[in-house]
């Protein structure tokens, strides 16, 4: 299943305005844009549908502050009946999470100064010490240098839910450093389970209700959420788990997450791709939200886009955010760094 958001710097600040209803594509102001790159999404999503990649896709095109292109294609449910897929369809976000909510949270808290960027994870979380990792940094975390392996091991977590998440956090204090800080890239789930629970630390609340009071909310993101309660099992884009062999509404795929109980900095979000769209056109006009809010403010989307990697570790991240490393996959069709 998919979801594709793409948009471009809005030139006068404007919100983006999202057509209503349903319907296979809505095109406007071509103009301003170049058609063919339009024609080449649609037939390559089509194209990967055909050809058994995956069952639908939502994708939403933004320029200048509007949706310029929205498609869907495909089915949201293959069995036991099908079921089409909507421009409101809810997906699991999977490491989406690590950009929208955990990178978000831990940069708001860093412009607030409850963070610091260079202090060690230990001067906020003593228990991280264990196994050599008192030197790891906010910053090596947020760009995949902390010399952490890429996940934990499988464990077994503990019938009580209420310790579930507890649990989960032991497993990241006691795992051991595969590298020395600092120096070598290594994509790690474990950094962002870390700074998930940094920001729980520092704010003294869980990472979903933050993320539904500073990011959610504040945006208006009202599919975005944590936990989605039954009742939109059917607007909720099913995924088949290989670990537990069935298809889950609902439920968060990532294995290490769902020992955890469903959240995490990792995983764990849900949310349609009009929302995603406001989150990104968010980012594109300098975190403004309105005339006097900021979900973020410029200088720090800036160093959320702009290389952050230490000195002679050649993958290209910004703080939290891909920039050119061997994890880019944006193909073609979209600039580098999307």
């Amino acid at each position: 299943m998919g979801v594709r958001c793409l948009a471009e710097p809005a030139s006068n600040q404007q919100a983006l305005h999202f057509p209503t209803g349903t319907r296979e594509e809505y095109i406007a102001d071509l103009p301003a844009v170049r058609p063919k790159i339009l024609a080449n999404i649609t037939s390559l999503i089509e194209k990967s549908i055909a050809g058994g990649y995956y069952p639908g896709a939502v994708v939403l095109v933004g320029h200048s502050g509007s949706i310029i292109y929205q498609g869907v294609f495909g089915n949201q449910q293959l069995a036991p009946q099908i079921v089409p897929l909507q421009f409101t369809s809810i997906f699991d976000l999977a490491s989406l999470t690590k950009v929208i909510v955990t990178t978000t949270a831990v940069m708001q808290l860093i412009e607030r100064g409850q963070l610091d960027l260079d202090q060690t994870i230990v001067s906020y979380w003593p228990e991280f010490a264990k196994n050599g990792k008192e030197n790891v940094t906010v910053r090596a975390l947020l760009t995949h240098t902390s010399g952490l392996q890429p996940i934990l091991p499988a464990w077994n977590p503990p019938q009580d839910q209420g310790q579930r998440y507890a649990e989960g956090i032991r497993q990241v204090e006691h795992i051991a450093l595969a590298n020395t800080p600092g120096t070598v890239f290594v994509y790690s789930d474990i950094n962002f389970l870390a700074l998930g629970h940094l920001v729980e630390l520092i704010t003294a609340e869980p990472l979903n209700q933050y993320a539904q009071k500073h990011i959610f909310d504040a945006l208006n993101m009202t599919s975005a959420t944590f936990l989605p309660p039954s009742n939109l099992k059917f607007q909720i884009a099913p995924t088949f788990s290989p670990e537990f062999k069935a298809e889950r509404w609902g439920q968060v795929n990532d294995p290490a997450t769902e020992r955890m109980g469903g959240v995490s900095g990792v995983a764990g979000m849900f949310a349609n791709a009009q929302d995603i769209g406001t989150f990104l056109q968010c980012l594109l006009d300098g975190g403004r939200v309105s005339d006097q809010n900021y979900l973020l403010g410029p200088l720090t989307i800036l160093k959320m886009t702009t290389p952050q990697s230490p000195p002679g570790v050649q993958e290209l991240r910004g703080l939290g955010w891909d920039i050119g490393s061997s994890y880019s996959n944006r193909g073609g069709l979209v600039p580098r760094g999307s």
